[in-house]
């Protein structure tokens, strides 16, 4: 059981990090919409 769960560890934190990261963009998106317009190629109005 022990070995499991080291072994499911890297994972976790690839995940976390994935996640945590997904996170940032949203929470950057809703400061500032024109950044996340321009990455997607998408006029303002």
């Amino acid at each position: 059981m022990l070995e499991t769960a080291i072994g499911r560890f890297p994972l976790r934190v690839i995940a976390l990090i994935a996640i945590t990261a997904l996170g940032y963009v949203v929470w950057r998106g809703y400061q500032q919409p024109e950044l996340i317009l321009d990455f997607a190629n998408l006029p303002f109005c």
